[in-house]
């Protein structure tokens, strides 16, 4: 039942099937004559286009070479010598002369000012007939080249006309106008003497697309623009090939051509009749051999049918009666093949059995299978596109379309309908990639999103290979377009971990950084604190003599600890007002001398006892004005520093000196221990303390360097450091002369 099922599109009778079969024995051949028939028409249209194209420039070139001839003896005639004298009349009567030899119906005089001074058709000083105004002629150029006036209405006779004008130029400077009136006469001579095939329709037109010549009717169009269809091609388009329809409703193949250096074209039509008349013989052709073999192939096959019919009707009987179980004598038919379906029909039973399981399971196989191909298609959310390089077509999938959104197939994928479903931040960069793509003939591969009807955003994938000709040239450029927009969504989501991953380890680092701040900050905080209390109580348990030295000792020691706690919470309180934008500078004259000796003399006491030579090099920098307080905490935070880190007997030098005439800069120099690069880097963070070579009781608080930086950088200035470790470290300050005007 199955089988049956599925054949029933056969003919049931072997008379049926052999005609069957002598039609797809002859069809194939005649598609085969079909295409070939087509694709040489096509060849033909292809041509016959180029061959119109070539016709239309070897008319231009004629035409031309026409215009060239008269503006050629327009030129001699402008390098006269009468008109170096300008002396008209001698002038006028050798234009006379030549006019007969230039097919010129005059020749017109003008001066700069386009007024009218000579003209052929009066005798010199006569009365000059009006004067039309030169608007029909393209701008002026300046380049002393000739000219060539659109079609114009004569102002006496009221006939067609056209002219050509060339500038005479007198010592660089150009003085009138010469002008060569001819007629449409002229250019329907010129027309003649090409010898088109009868039935072309060729034509003449000035640059505004107005006819001037034409080789048929003439007279009934000539002074009429083109059919609009043409006429948007010759305005716009320096040559083209297409099918038309002309005024006189003929069907012709058209191509028009414009010059560059007269602005004016040429059309030349076709009739697409004499172009299809092979064609339309060779179709007639062909259908008759086409129906004289198939009326042939199908009286032949239904004789045979009736000779194959006959012993296999004879085994109808017995196949029934098997079918049905019973056994029967078979027949032997005297035919081949009949025999060895008698001989068939014993077994068909079992094999009918055996094939009927097998085609079952082949069938469920073949089932899972499609259903697997189509999963696949349609989980890889793919789309196929094929676009040929030289008509521009695009064949596209279904899926191709649904990746860009359209639920239902496009009928025509254009440029303008790329480009519209283009994200429009994505779409300069990839309008510019298929650009450089199309120039250079190289294969895109590109990702880029797409907005679709609903307004969503997608990521598409896009990638192609190009093939090329024969003669190596770009010829069809094929390829795939996918949906990626889960891939990126999982891309920005797999960053947005790493950002978040990065984010945690640095607030773990700030973390890490404010605990070492705190555990430093209260060791700066209690270490002193600690040998304040504990001298303070000896000296109150009165176990030291008020008069010795040892009192005077812990004395000093007392006060240094004070000292020292209270440059801690300064440093915390400076910090504390520049986070809240309170910190205040009081600009105002200062000696820099003066102050720099303050604040060696503060840090000679620590230096002497370290063995440390502190030394200042200071150039003169008259005109500072800034705030002294600051300037000196920023002096006394890079110089104690310096000692601080400055081994025994090392030195610190402080230096001073002008950039320019607005800033100035400070260096603080120290044989120190010296910093390393990844150290230099973090250096003036908050928080922040070199690590390399540092000894324990070296180390602060952190708060120093970050104070200072952010005192100099409210100041408009800069710091930095250069340090080599083992050799020691060079703090500098860039700073403005001044800062504000000193209080009153």
């Amino acid at each position: 039942m199955r089988l049956a099922e599925r054949r029933s599109w056969l003919p049931s009778t072997i008379r049926g099937r052999l005609q069957l079969l002598v039609v797809a024995c002859i069809v194939p051949g005649w598609l085969a004559a079909v295409v070939v028939l087509l694709t040489h028409y096509q060849r033909e249209h292809d041509a016959l286009m180029r061959s119109a194209g070539t016709s239309a420039t070897r008319l231009l070139q004629a035409l031309e070479s026409e215009i060239d001839k008269h503006a050629t003896a327009l030129r001699m005639l402008a390098t006269s010598p009468h008109l170096d004298r300008g002396d008209l009349r001698a002038f006028h009567d050798q234009a006379a002369l030549a006019r007969p030899e230039t097919d010129a119906l005059t020749l017109v005089i003008f001066d700069t000012q386009e007024n009218q001074l000579l003209n052929l058709l009066v005798p010199y000083g006569g009365p000059l007939p009006p004067r039309r105004p030169l608007d029909m002629f393209p701008p002026a150029t300046g380049d002393g080249q000739a000219q060539v006036s659109d079609l114009f209405l004569g102002a006496v006779t009221g006939v067609r006309r056209v002219s050509l004008r060339v500038p005479v130029m007198r010592d660089g400077r150009q003085r009138y106008w010469l002008v060569m009136v001819l007629s449409v006469d002229t250019l329907a001579d010129f027309m003649r003497r090409q010898g088109l095939p009868p039935g072309w329709i060729a034509s003449v037109v000035d640059r505004k697309g107005i006819t001037a010549a034409r080789t048929v009717n003439a007279e009934r169009y000539v002074g009429t623009p083109l059919v609009p269809q043409m006429l948007q091609r010759v305005l716009n388009e320096d040559s083209s090939s297409s099918f038309t329809t002309t005024r006189e409703g003929v069907e012709v193949l058209a191509a028009h051509a414009r010059s560059q250096r007269w602005l004016w074209s040429v059309t030349i039509g076709a009739p697409r009749a004499e172009l299809t008349a092979e064609l339309r013989e060779s179709l007639a052709l062909f259908t008759g051999l086409a129906a004289v073999l198939l009326l042939g192939g199908l009286g032949l096959a239904t004789v045979l049918a009736r000779s194959i019919a006959r012993p296999i009707q004879a085994l109808t009987g017995p196949a029934r009666q098997i079918g049905a179980g019973r056994r029967v004598p078979i027949p032997r038919p005297d035919m081949h093949e009949a025999r060895e379906l008698a001989d068939a029909l014993v077994s068909a039973q079992g094999l009918l059995d055996e094939r009927e399981q097998a085609r079952d399971l082949a069938e469920a196989a073949l089932r899972r299978s499609e259903a697997d191909l189509r999963l696949a298609i349609e989980a890889s959310r793919m789309g196929t596109w094929d676009l040929d390089m030289r008509s521009g077509v695009l064949h596209h999938s279904e899926q191709h379309d649904r990746c860009f959104g359209h639920a239902e197939p496009v009928a025509e994928w254009t440029v303008e309908s790329f480009r519209s479903a283009l994200h429009p931040e994505d779409r300069p960069r990839v309008l510019a990639e298929a650009e450089a793509s199309m120039r250079l003939g190289e294969a895109l591969n590109t990702e880029f999103r797409v907005v679709w009807s609903d307004g969503s955003e997608h990521w598409l994938a896009l990638h192609s290979l190009m093939l090329r000709d024969e003669a190596g040239a770009p010829a069809r450029m094929i390829g795939v377009v996918a949906d990626i927009t889960e891939r990126k969504q999982n891309e920005t989501l797999r960053l947005r971990g790493v950002e978040l991953e990065a984010q945690n380890r640095e607030i773990a680092a700030a973390s890490r950084r404010k605990q070492e701040f705190l555990a430093s900050v209260s060791h700066e905080l209690r270490t002193p604190l600690n040998g304040v209390i504990g001298f303070a109580n000896l000296l109150r348990q009165g176990k030291v003599p008020p008069e010795s030295a040892r009192h005077r000792q812990y004395l000093d020691r007392i006060a240094q600890g004070g000292q020292h706690l209270l440059q801690v919470v300064n440093d915390l309180l400076d910090l504390s007002r520049i986070e809240a934008g309170k910190l205040d500078f009081r600009p105002r004259p200062l000696d820099l001398p003066v102050l720099v000796d303050e604040a060696l003399a503060l840090l000679r006491e620590p230096a002497e006892a370290k063995r440390i030579g502190l030394h200042a090099e200071l150039q003169p920098l008259p005109g500072l004005c800034l705030d002294p307080l600051r300037l000196t905490q920023v002096l006394l935070n890079l110089l104690s520093n310096a000692v601080k880190f400055t081994p025994a007997g090392g030195r610190v030098v402080l230096r001073a000196q002008a950039l320019d005439s607005e800033r100035w800069r400070l260096e603080v120099q120290d044989t120190g221990v010296g910093i390393g690069e990844a150290d230099q880097a973090r250096l003036f963070g908050r928080y922040e303390q070199a690590e390399s070579a540092q000894p324990e009781r070296a180390r602060g608080s952190g708060l120093g360097l970050d104070v200072t930086r952010q005192l100099v950088q409210l100041q408009g200035g800069r710091i930095g450091v250069r340090s080599v470790v083992g050799e020691g470290s060079v703090f500098w300050v860039e700073l403005p002369r001044s800062t504000g005007q000193p209080p009153a």
